[in-house]
């Protein structure tokens, strides 16, 4: 039911919140701590007034909405949200809360998504026409965002993903071939050991090849026609460098040169990637546009080992 969702504000429930939090100890107990001469119930108003003008939220008056033989009804024949043991007057609160949105959704026909972590609260929402129940916020708020083209987009490809599709392995490509223009020629410090004394001379590296570790992308920008994705990447470099050898003569104490080396060596390492993506995104994944591939954390650094001067040329 909760991809039939069409609520986008949230509900408020102003005068129950009001009276649990100013009976709560600790808050009764910071009461004489507030430097501020208003009484914590106006400071809690204060904040919630602030938070239901910033977000648009709907208050509903509880009192509107129930019956109270209806409420009744319920605990005495042990309904959700009351439990059929255990202190049921406790559960008077979140009672009047499913009861005045049950009615509420009813009258407006509309779905409302309760999250919670809430054993009789999920009891109660799974026998609703009009409440859905989930328990992670993150996940509640997927549901709203996945109306949107950059989230159905982001469905849609890692779904292509994992069936390796034709279009799916050709996009995973030409991100490939983005790194391979990212790396060309980059320079990381070059680092080494030898029993000579040993100069960098220089290096160069190019992209040997990438995979990607998981299809958990993350958006960190959108529009309509363009999304910018975060994933997670296993990525080799090759790197050819240059080096100076020198042996120190004790005679003339000074260094002596002894000739040069280059070597190239291979370096992996696992960094996330911003994927820069443009065109149709309710099209083909054949006709998107990737404009930029970014390596988050891009190596610094490559070993090349140990360091021993070439005598090849001397034969």
């Amino acid at each position: 039911m909760c991809e039939n969702l069409k609520i986008n504000r949230s509900l408020f429930f102003l005068p129950l919140i009001c009276r649990q939090c100013s009976t709560r100890p600790k808050l009764n107990s910071a009461k004489s701590t507030l430097m501020d001469s208003r009484e914590i119930n106006d400071v809690i108003v204060s904040r919630l007034d602030n938070f239901i003008e910033n977000t648009g939220a709907i208050v509903l008056e509880c009192g509107n909405y129930i019956s109270i033989t209806n409420l009744l009804d319920q605990y005495f024949q042990n309904k959700p949200p009351f439990a059929e043991t255990g202190n049921k007057k406790s559960e008077f609160p979140d009672a009047i809360v499913l009861l005045a949105t049950e009615s509420w959704a009813k009258e407006e026909g509309i779905q409302v998504l309760a999250v919670a972590s809430d054993k009789d609260w999920k009891n109660y929402c799974d026998t609703s026409a009009n409440i859905d129940y989930i328990e992670d916020l993150a996940n509640a708020l997927s549901k709203f965002n996945k109306a949107t083209a950059p989230f159905a987009f982001l469905s849609f490809l890692t779904s292509q993903l994992r069936e390796k599709e034709d279009s799916a392995i050709d996009f995973v490509e030409r991100i490939h071939n983005n790194l391979e223009m990212y790396f060309d020629g980059f320079t990381p410090d070059q680092e080494a050991d030898s029993y000579h004394q040993w100069e960098p001379d220089g290096c160069h590296g190019w992209l040997s090849d990438f995979e990607l570790t998981d299809y958990n992308f993350n958006i960190i920008d959108h529009s309509e026609d363009y999304i910018v994705l975060k994933m997670s990447a296993n990525i080799s470099v090759e790197v050819e460098g240059e080096f100076s050898l020198s042996h120190y003569d004790s005679i003339d104490r000074d260094y002596v040169n002894i000739g040069g080396v280059t070597t190239t060596t291979e370096a992996q390492f696992n960094s996330e990637i911003l994927v820069t993506i443009s065109g149709d995104l309710n099209g083909d994944l054949s006709n998107l546009e990737i404009e930029e591939v970014e390596v988050v954390n891009p190596i610094a650094s490559v070993d090349f080992g140990t360091l021993e001067p070439d005598y090849s040329d001397d034969e």
